[in-house]
């Protein structure tokens, strides 16, 4: 498991307990007694975790390796909607300053429990020409979501 959420990276380059904070952080916590595992069960992790919880691995990866862009492609797509908020709730408060381009195909981007947009941009392409949405002030962070 350690290694799957240090992956690029050798597991040895991060810690037990950074990778275990990352996998809480993450919502996974209670894999964190098998980071070093190559089998759960005798079965692979991928056949252990499902496919929300493959990505909120990825997230525990992003939130590890502190990218200052990231793109995103159906980051959440297996994901419930409390799952997708938290998501990106977690991806804000770790990464305040990341340029986010997320590609989504959900008719409305995903807001905070209050109401208030994760991305301050929408970019709508349909029949082959774009047009750009404001969805609310730029916090200080450029942050554009594709659909």
């Amino acid at each position: 498991l350690k290694a799957l959420v240090s992956y690029p990276a050798h597991p040895e380059a991060y810690d037990d307990l950074a990778v275990a904070a990352m996998l809480g952080e993450a919502g996974l916590a209670r894999f964190v007694p098998a980071l070093h595992d190559v089998l759960v069960g005798g079965k692979p992790w991928a056949q252990v975790l499902s496919g929300g919880q493959k990505q909120r691995l990825v997230l525990a990866r992003i939130l590890l390796h502190r990218p200052d862009v990231l793109l995103l492609d159906e980051a959440c797509a297996a994901m419930d909607p409390d799952a997708t908020i938290e998501f990106h709730r977690v991806l804000r408060e770790h990464l305040p300053d990341a340029i986010v381009l997320s590609v989504m195909h959900e008719h409305e981007p995903p807001v905070s429990p209050e109401g208030d947009p994760f991305y301050p941009a929408l970019v709508v392409i349909e029949d082959g020409v774009a047009r750009m949405e404001a969805l609310a002030p730029a916090a200080g962070t450029l942050r554009y979501a594709a659909e």
